[in-house]
């Protein structure tokens, strides 16, 4: 499965999501509305395969009820850290990478970052589409 990472709601908004999936009241959600549930709450790089392999792994039957929703994100990867743990980590990681120490990254320092977290390095192309969307998402800002 591939290394899912996104900010997770409250667990009060994980379950008013759930709620509102579940329109008959019943306490389960059919497995068929698991990815639309999933992107509901942020995993929207959640592939198709991943899905199927979610619901195999998890031996869902029909019908999933909130624990197993709970118990699933968790599964994922997704944790509810402490108030201020991922600013904490994030800042950890930003002066790591951050080799000349003048409070930005350049492109390099950032794929020397990516480089040395990832089991399996971008290519040249994947990098620089990912470069190319956040400096889109800078100007948009």
């Amino acid at each position: 499965m591939s290394d899912i990472r996104v900010t997770v709601p409250p667990l009060d908004e994980l379950k008013e999501a759930f709620a509102k999936f579940d329109t008959e009241s019943s306490g389960a959600i059919p497995v068929h509305d698991l990815g639309a549930l999933l992107r509901s709450v942020g995993v929207v790089e959640l592939k198709e395969d991943d899905l199927q392999a979610l619901i195999s792994e998890e031996m869902f039957d029909k019908n999933f009820d909130l624990p197993e929703f709970l118990a699933l994100m968790v599964e994922i990867g997704h944790t509810l850290p402490a108030p201020g743990t991922e600013k904490k980590e994030l800042r950890k990681a930003f002066k790591a990478a951050d080799s000349d120490k003048d409070g930005y990254l350049t492109p390099d320092e950032l794929r020397q970052a990516m480089d040395g977290m990832a089991a399996e390095p971008l290519g040249d192309d994947e990098f620089q589409v990912m470069l190319d969307e956040c400096r889109r998402d800078a100007e948009i800002e």
